[in-house]
C-alpha cells in the first residue's frame, strides 16, 4: 500500500467512486470535522460519488444519507443501502433481501427474545432500536459472557462482527 501524497494526480483522473469506513476514518474521537466535510463536498463536486460503509444502524445512516455530502450510505454491515431521493428530503432504503426483509425482522426479534431470556445479562447497543437487519450488542466485559454470547448466535446461524 502507498501513501495517498506519493499517487500523482494523473493516476487519480478515473476515481469515480471512493467507500470509506466512517468511525475513525472519517471522523475523529467520534466527531465529524469540518474539514472532513468539507473534502466530502469536494469530491461529490468533482464528480466523485462517495459511500461511507459502516457497521452503524439504519438510523445512524438515514441521518448520513440525508444531510452528508454523500451518495449513499451502507449500513449495518451491508444489512442495507440507503439514498437522499431529493423529494421532501426523503430516503430510499434498499436492503441485502429485499423479499425476506419482513422474515428477517422477525427472526431477529425473536432470536433477541431467545438470547435476553437464556442470558439477563446480555445489553443492546444504545442505538438497538434504530436497526432493521441487525442485532448489536454490548461487548461483555467478562469473556465468558462474551464466549456465550458468540456460541448461542452461532448456535442460531447467525453471522456476527465483534467490533
Amino acid at each position: 500500500m502507498n501513501l495517498i501524497d506519493n499517487v500523482k494526480n494523473e493516476e487519480l483522473q478515473n476515481i469515480r467512486f471512493v467507500l470509506t469506513d466512517m468511525d475513525e476514518t472519517l471522523t475523529y474521537k467520534g466527531r465529524l470535522q469540518a474539514r472532513t466535510y468539507q473534502s466530502l463536498e469536494m469530491l461529490q463536486h468533482a464528480g466523485i460519488k462517495v459511500i461511507p460503509v459502516t457497521a452503524a444502524s439504519a438510523g445512524w445512516a438515514d441521518q448520513m444519507a440525508r444531510m452528508w455530502p454523500v451518495d449513499g450510505v451502507i449500513a449495518e454491515n451491508g444489512g442495507l443501502f440507503l439514498t437522499r431521493n431529493n423529494i421532501e428530503h426523503g430516503i430510499n432504503r434498499y436492503f441485502w433481501h429485499e423479499d425476506k426483509y419482513l422474515l428477517n425482522r422477525e427472526k431477529i426479534s425473536h432470536i433477541l427474545l431467545k438470547i435476553r431470556q437464556k442470558y439477563p445479562w446480555v445489553e443492546v447497543s444504545d442505538d438497538q432500536d434504530f436497526r432493521l437487519t441487525s442485532i448489536a450488542f454490548k461487548l461483555p466485559r467478562n469473556h465468558e459472557q462474551t464466549r456465550q454470547l458468540i456460541d448461542e448466535l452461532a448456535e442460531n446461524k447467525c453471522s456476527y462482527t465483534i467490533n
